[in-house]
């Protein structure tokens, strides 16, 4: 593939690296559930002492695009570095999530009284998080007539909650998002085998969804949520990003999407 264009700012804790210069590949992976959102990055050949540097918990932040148009695709925080030998080359792997500690790992166990509202639940439990709040928007606020007890993982309660509620529930790039299934984002952007479509979208069912499966030119604005217009010989109309990745390595630079009318 032709990296002529491609640009990548990558910033971890105070380092920063950038292609061209480094040689830096990605798996930026996201979608509209509520399990945290892993990315894989590779920076090859760096210096023992760069990658001392490199420690859990410091701050992730991933750009990428074409010149011109680089944008924002992970924000989050490092949970593990390895460095391995491949060939000539020093490959130094981190993974990074967008989630918290408390999102992943934290246990809770609270009882509220009668008459308290999903939303009043939620905005306790919401504060716990150590997140941001993206979108909050619940098509039915259910009272709940008795004491009830929630008890269990922080994001499992979360989202039992939101569903109560006829809500989905994500998180992206450490911002929690919760509001009716079918909404989104108009990012204002069409694929089309002009505008960034790479090969023909195929069409998928399962139990809850159908819709297509996209690939196209890596692009910061596509990402969960995102309503886009897609015209192709299958495809036709405006959908919603259910999830999806962005890929960089040394012949790819894509965001592979799943779709839903």
């Amino acid at each position: 593939m032709n990296n002529f264009k491609r640009e990548i700012r990558l910033s971890i804790g105070g380092l920063s690296f950038e292609y061209p210069g480094f040689t830096v590949y990605f798996t930026v992976n996201f979608g509209d559930d509520p399990e945290s959102n892993d990315t894989e990055i590779q920076i090859y050949n760096l210096s023992e002492n760069t990658i001392n540097q490199i420690r859990k918990h410091q701050p992730v932040i991933l750009n990428a695009g074409y010149r011109g148009d680089v944008g924002s695709i992970h924000l989050g925080a490092v949970q593990n570095v390895s460095t391995s030998k491949e060939g000539v080359d020093k490959i130094t792997t981190i993974t990074s999530t967008d989630a918290s500690e408390a999102w992943n790992d934290l246990d809770v166990s609270e009882t509220f009284a009668a008459g308290t509202t999903a939303e009043q639940v939620l905005n306790r439990f919401l504060s716990m998080t150590g997140l941001s709040i993206g979108a909050f928007v619940l098509p039915n606020n259910v009272q709940y007539l008795r004491a009830r007890t929630f008890r269990g993982k922080l994001r499992q309660v979360l989202k039992n909650i939101a569903g109560d509620c006829g809500a989905k529930l994500h998180i992206l790039n450490e911002k929690i998002f919760i509001r009716p299934k079918s909404a989104g984002d108009d990012i204002g952007f069409l694929l089309d085998s002009d505008h960034g479509l790479v090969g023909t979208p195929e069409r998928f069912e399962d139990e809850e969804n159908s819709g297509y499966n996209v690939t196209a030119l890596l692009n910061h604005r596509m990402t969960t949520d995102g309503l886009v217009a897609i015209a192709s010989s299958t495809a036709n109309g405006k959908f919603r990003i259910k999830s999806g990745s962005h890929k960089c390595d040394a012949s790819q630079f894509y965001s592979e999407l799943k779709v839903v009318e």
